[in-house]
């Protein structure tokens, strides 16, 4: 039986690496574990009002969410986004 984290996990080493890598450069930046930062980019993809390759081709409204949910770990505001009802009020408290 597979856990959420394992499905995570196999989606990212199935990456391209020019992605992965990018993924790992801005999780970094973010300060967040790889992990965390893939389930926001996850999150935002699967609620997007339009489909993006992940940080590919993000539409307008969703770019501000990756910008703002990444300024508020940043700055200690965020979760650890273990559970998808924790990126759910995580994304709440960002509105």
């Amino acid at each position: 039986m597979y856990t959420q984290s394992t499905k995570v996990h196999q989606k990212l080493i199935s990456l391209p690496d020019p992605l992965y890598f990018r993924l790992v450069k801005r999780a970094k930046k973010v300060g967040v574990s790889l992990t965390e930062y893939f389930r926001l980019m996850t999150y935002l993809h699967l609620n997007s009002p339009e489909p993006f390759e992940f940080i590919e081709e993000l539409d307008e409204e969703t770019s501000k969410n990756v910008l703002k949910a990444e300024e508020e770990i940043k700055a200690g505001k965020g979760i650890l986004l273990k559970t998808n009802k924790d990126i759910d009020m995580f994304m709440k408290n960002l509105k």
